[in-house]
């Protein structure tokens, strides 16, 4: 890896943008959620520890900088909600080390391979999503890449269909065309993963979540 760059693990569901390993099934619970517990950076060769943060109260030493995060800052604080699902402790801003955990570390929205931040609304994609103003149907939610929209509520109207990832990030930009009510999207070249349909039609608009899984 270079230097800068950002080294994503995850787990076996692939539903994690920018993923640069995923876990196998057996290494699913190796990260637990017990009370406290720790994740550990070891150097192979020497067997150093080179950064620890300990969440859920404080581990005993060495996993520990200072005190650990508090539960109520911890992300396995929340409820396993749409909302929660998109909260993780982060240390902010990046590469800040006051070496106390309860210090460096918050709970807010995760942000795999860029750099942390350090807000706590509108997770999915960084952004404000706007209100739902039009009545359209996307499916199939699993898809395995092709991606069908019905627009027959738009009347005859063109549609403007933009992907994003979770991030905000677009990644492609299709128009439907008006004499039709049914068009269909190609995400099989993006990895797998949650992805946000943005459908407008006019003034009206509104946003789905696909899941993308090959």
């Amino acid at each position: 890896m270079n230097s800068g760059d950002y080294f994503v693990i995850c787990g076996g569901s692939g539903l994690v943008p920018n993923c640069d390993m995923v876990l196998a099934n057996k290494f699913a619970n190796i990260i637990q959620n017990g009370f406290p517990d720790a994740i550990v950076i070891r150097d192979n060769n020497t067997l150093n520890l080179i950064d620890v943060v300990s969440y859920e109260g404080s581990c005993i030493a060495p996993y520990v900088s200072g005190n650990g995060c508090p539960s109520i800052q911890s992300d396995t604080a929340q409820t396993d909600s749409i909302a929660g699902k998109y909260l993780g402790i982060s240390r902010f801003p990046d590469g800040a080390d006051t070496n106390d955990d309860s210090t460096d570390w918050n709970r807010v929205c995760i942000t795999p391979g860029a750099a942390n931040t350090n807000s706590t609304t509108n997770c999915v994609t960084g952004l404000s999503t706007p209100k739902s103003t039009l009545a359209i149907d996307v499916y199939p939610n699993p898809s395995r890449g092709i991606v069908t929209i019905n627009y027959k509520a738009t009347q005859g109207k063109a549609v403007n269909v933009r992907v994003s990832d979770i991030l905000g990030n677009e990644l492609k930009f299709v128009t439907l065309k008006a004499n039709a009510s049914v068009g269909q999207i190609d995400l099989s070249e993006y990895h797998n993963g949650i992805y946000l349909i943005k459908v407008q039609s006019g003034a009206s608009q509104t946003v789905k979540r696909i899941i993308l899984n090959k």
